[in-house]
Order: C-alpha cells, then structure tokens, then sequence
C-alpha cells in the first residue's frame, strides 16, 4: 500500500489494523503536521453523502508515489487508486 497517514491515533490504529490483516505497510508514510485523512458517510431517506478529509493522504506527491510504484510494481500486477490522494500523484 502506498499511502500518508497523520501522527495520530488514527494513523496508527489504520496502520496497525492494515498490518495485521496481511497488508505491507512499509510505504505508508506518517506525516508529522497533518491529521490522517477521515470519511462520514450520512445516509437519510435511501440518499448517502460522503464528507472527506482526506489529510495526509492529500500530501503524497505524484513524484513520492513513483519512487513507490518503481519498487514495488511487477508485471502482472493489479493496480488499484481512490480518490483521496493528489490528482496528479493518483495520475
């Protein structure tokens, strides 16, 4: 996984949680200075609405996340991106 997380609690229990289902988290980074990124979901009358921060996620930069990809991709892989990050680094 190539991510950003905030040095907070939440950041840690996702890291942690992530780990211990198996995921390498070698490559989420924990930025000092900003919160880890959050999502609500509201649901009313059958409708949902998301609300994001997306927060340390936000700055990875399109440069860091080649850097990862380059040492870490092989052919054949799956590549998979949400839109939490950067334009340009999900680009």
């Amino acid at each position: 996984m190539i991510a950003a997380v905030g040095e907070d609690a939440f950041g840690e229990q996702l890291t942690a949680g992530l780990a211990a289902a198996g995921v390498d988290v070698s490559r989420v980074r924990r930025l000092s200075g900003a919160g880890t990124g959050v999502a609500v979901i509201l649901r009313t009358c059958g409708e949902n609405r998301s609300v994001l921060s997306a927060g340390a996620n936000h700055a990875l930069s399109a440069d860091e996340v080649i850097s990862d990809l380059r040492g870490l991709a092989e052919p054949g892989d799956v590549f998979l991106v949400q839109g939490e990050c950067d334009l340009d680094a999900t680009l």
